[in-house]
């Protein structure tokens, strides 16, 4: 599932989506965090007034699921899965 999520966001058309990838995978490839505090917000939710990304429902959990899975496949002992059945509503 990992794999197809990660070939959706960067074949997405969405101007964000590619340069947000690259920037994900090689601060994870780079810094190799012990420890990753990720922080989504909501800014970027289209209903929001203070964000400009105008993502869906399903964009931000696309965003969410990327990250915490490229996370999660470079420490595959982490508990960062568990956190990826939150969107499963």
């Amino acid at each position: 599932r990992r794999v197809l999520f990660r070939s959706r966001i960067e074949s997405s058309s969405a101007p964000w989506a590619r340069p947000m990838a690259r920037a994900v995978i090689r601060a994870l490839d780079t810094h190799r965090p012990e420890i990753l505090h990720y922080v989504a917000g909501a800014d970027p939710y289209i209903h929001d007034q203070l964000g400009g990304l105008r993502l869906s429902i399903e964009g931000l959990r696309r965003r969410d699921e990327f990250v915490l899975g490229e996370a999660a496949k470079r420490d595959p002992q982490s508990r960062i899965n568990k956190s990826l059945r939150a969107w499963k509503c």
